[in-house]
């Protein structure tokens, strides 16, 4: 009729990110079989993430809601939560009143990172991990001082909790964990165990992304350089303006740094040795990755394959400078051994490789699944980086180094040496081995040679 007002049109609504169905008895056994993790009073509007899962969709309800990613084209980068987790795509979200945190997580490792509301900003973004076991309840409680989840202290109060959790009292708030993204999260985390984690991140295990550079009073490289101005970037962004970009101090009293196991560049000078000896220790240390895993280590490999998994998560999960540094220090180590991966280490190597491989499909796009590159600026930093990059030149030398070798590639190291081949050539146009063109120009970092004086020995 005349004069009516028009109707005002609702907006569509949003698909879920993921979907969980399962009848009642299927919930309450995948419950049972796994763990939950209870978080009590986080603030409405806190962004909080778990593990590596698929981004996109909206969640309501208990969760709060969650804003798809191609809304950010129109208009709604405002109300997109933060990308203080960028390239592992977290099925992060912002939390509703009802949120008391996720359950169904699947037997093994996980990586919660979240990040405080204030106002129209968001603080700077505080992770850990948390180690799940069947049927295991893990209880922290929202500190407004420090702006973190705290683990309760007393033990009576975390076991009337876990009842409760037990009895199904929260199911109203835990939001059910996705196990489509399992499988993918469980590649770059094989090797890490409760106690792998207890030794890098002891006690509440909490570490927030503002932390010293990686290049500890050093020169950064170009690679370096790019890495930490992206970095620091994707934190300024991450607040409104005029927001600190750091960690206020009381947020920091409850946090730590992870204790990365400090990597040997080179090998201690020997006296008396030759410079022949100086020279064949600095092309092939393998020595020095044995004596790094017998004597850091506890002559266990297994945790130093745990630290480079860790390292990479807290790198491009945690966006930790130490992360890049950790990890990088292993990998160069690694890479720089020509006996070690032909001989008693092939097992190691193969399984490093493995991981490297899912690593760098997680960073940089282009795996197996069709997985596209992430859209993030520190996606887009390290691609970018890795030209300029360690790796290149180390992985060149890496592979050739096997192809040279007397006895040829163990068999146990010929599938993951061939299938890491095969993607670095088809997403970075890396060409190692056979078939390889010009050499790669030295950028005069310490990947050169060693000068030794005749005279005086090394």
């Amino acid at each position: 009729t005349a004069g009516a007002r028009p109707r005002a049109m609702a907006p569509p609504p949003q698909p879920a990110p993921y979907t969980v169905r399962l009848d009642p008895d299927a919930a309450r056994a995948a419950a049972a079989a796994g763990g939950a993790l209870l978080l009590l009073g986080v603030p409405p509007g806190t962004v909080l993430g778990v593990d590596h899962q698929v981004c996109g969709g909206r969640v309501e309800g208990a969760c709060g809601r969650r804003v798809p990613r191609a809304a950010a084209g129109r208009g709604a980068a405002r109300a997109r939560p933060p990308s203080f987790l960028p390239s592992l795509h977290l099925q992060s979200f912002t939390t509703g009143p009802k949120f008391a945190g996720v359950k169904m997580l699947p037997p093994g490792p996980h990586f919660v990172a979240y990040a405080a509301a204030r106002g129209g900003a968001v603080a700077p973004a505080v992770w850990f991990f948390e180690w799940a076991a069947p049927g295991s309840v893990a209880v922290r409680r929202w500190c407004a001082a420090s702006e973190t989840l705290q683990p309760l202290e007393d033990e009576d109060e975390v076991e009337r909790y876990a009842a409760g959790v037990a009895r199904h009292d929260f199911d109203a708030g835990l939001a059910p964990y996705d196990i489509q993204g399992w499988g993918r999260w469980r590649s770059l985390t094989p090797h890490v165990f409760e106690s792998s984690l207890a030794r890098l991140v002891p006690g509440a295990n909490q570490c927030v992304t503002a932390e010293a550079d990686p290049g500890a009073g050093r020169a950064l490289t170009v690679a370096e350089a790019g890495l930490e101005g992206a970095l620091k970037k994707g934190r300024a962004r991450s607040g409104a303006a005029g927001a600190p970009a750091t960690a206020p101090p009381s947020a920091t009293d409850s946090v730590v740094a992870p204790r990365w196991t400090p990597i040997p560049r080179r090998p201690d000078p020997t006296p008396g040795a030759s410079p022949a000896a100086a020279s064949a220790a600095h092309l092939d240390k393998s020595a020095l990755l044995e004596a790094t895993i017998r004597d850091r280590f506890g002559g266990d490999p297994n945790l130093l394959l745990a630290e480079f998994e860790i390292a990479f998560i807290a790198w491009f999960a945690g966006q930790s400078l130490g992360g890049v540094a950790a990890w990088k220090a292993i990998l160069a180590l690694a890479l720089a051994c020509a006996a070690a991966p032909a001989g008693a280490l092939a097992p190691v190597y193969a399984e490093l490789l493995t991981v490297l491989k899912a690593q760098l499909e997680t960073g940089l796009g282009g795996g197996a699944g069709g997985d596209s590159p992430p859209a993030s600026s520190l996606a887009a930093a390290a691609d970018a980086a890795l030209a300029d990059s360690f790796l290149r030149r180390s992985w060149r030398d890496f592979v050739e180094g096997l192809d040279e070798a007397a006895g040829g590639v163990p068999a146990v190291l010929a599938g993951p040496l061939e299938e890491l081949r095969r993607f670095l050539a088809a997403r970075l146009g890396w060409v190692a081995g056979a078939g390889a063109v010009a050499s790669l120009d030295s950028d005069g970092d310490s990947d050169g040679p060693v000068v030794v004086d005749a005279e005086r020995g090394w």
